[in-house]
């Protein structure tokens, strides 16, 4: 938990801090599907997003199933 804080932190106050500051493979992946209109200010992040969007919807289905999965599974063992 601090680890993920002190990174934001550090981003914070860097000297040319990072639009997106993302842990982890589900923060890269939300990043780069939610990039819209953000800025891009890496050459390769513009190409990923680019090339592999269409894939990264795909793969952000499974996530959502999971995600809906754990939801289900707390919601009917915790009443």
């Amino acid at each position: 938990m601090f680890s993920v804080a002190r990174g934001m932190v550090n981003a914070a106050l860097a000297s040319n801090p990072p639009f997106f500051v993302t842990f982890g493979i589900e923060g890269w992946l939300l990043g780069n599907l939610s990039g819209g209109m953000s800025p891009v200010h890496r050459l390769f992040d513009a190409i990923v997003q680019i090339l592999f969007m269409g894939f990264f919807r795909f793969l952000s289905l499974f996530f959502l199933m999971d995600f809906r999965r754990i939801v289900t599974k707390v919601g009917t063992t915790k009443k």
